[in-house]
């Protein structure tokens, strides 16, 4: 597992800890590699960038689009980028439950609760052995 820190934003001045299991650094250095045929500039410094433009993807919009995309969805106004968010959280949360060594509850509940932080939600976490 990898880890990466990116520039939090900017009126938090915190730094982004991002932990990249292997199985999804191996699809991250796919499209790396595969950035210029997508017709996104070498010089564009973000991961999830737009084509021939120095800006990155705008997550909501691009979610929104997706959404309209999908004319079969029940209830499309129910999924929103803030909803996501929230769902992230819970998961990591739960996921943080069921880890048994200790090491790695200690990094992960560093990582959950900046994740919760982030998204704007009370953190109580509880170390079960």
């Amino acid at each position: 597992m990898d880890m990466v820190v990116a520039a939090g934003k900017s009126r938090k001045n915190v730094d982004a800890f991002i932990l990249i299991p292997s199985d999804a650094k191996t699809g991250i250095d796919l499209l790396l590699q595969h950035r210029s045929a997508a017709g996104v500039p070498t010089d564009n410094p973000y991961m999830f960038a737009r084509m021939n433009s120095l800006t990155p993807l705008s997550g909501h919009t691009e979610l929104r689009d997706v959404i309209k995309a999908c004319p079969q969805l029940q209830h499309p106004q129910d999924i929103t980028s803030g909803s996501l968010r929230k769902y992230v959280a819970t998961v990591s949360q739960v996921h943080f439950y069921f880890v048994t060594n200790t090491l790695m509850k200690a990094l992960i509940c560093i990582v959950v609760m900046r994740i919760v932080r982030h998204v704007g939600l009370l953190c109580k976490i509880n170390f079960v052995t």
